[in-house]
């Protein structure tokens, strides 16, 4: 996609939201942009959810383990969600004993 990074580079997800968001106005303080990133995260991950693409896998029973970049609260739930974890997937376990 045009925000995907080239080659082997990465780009962790708040930099995807970021490109994404339009800049904040001088008037904005960093945690209410913050806010606005997290947001739009919550609601891409929710449209991908409630739309998945062709070939995707549900597995409602997975455990999986992220890394945590950063941790943003939310002054207001969205999709049932209080809080947003933006970090790097670093295990899944599909089928859980």
């Amino acid at each position: 996609g045009p925000y995907g990074p080239t080659g082997s580079a990465t780009r962790p997800l708040i930099a995807y939201a970021a490109a994404a968001t339009p800049a904040p106005p001088k008037k904005q303080s960093a945690a209410a942009y913050d806010q606005r990133l997290a947001r739009y995260l919550l609601e891409t991950a929710t449209g991908a959810r409630l739309f998945p693409a062709g070939g995707s896998v549900d597995l409602p029973t997975a455990r999986w383990t992220i890394e945590t970049e950063k941790l943003i609260h939310l002054d207001t739930p969205y999709a049932g969600h209080s809080s947003v974890r933006i970090g790097r997937l670093v295990d899944v376990d599909a089928a859980p004993q």
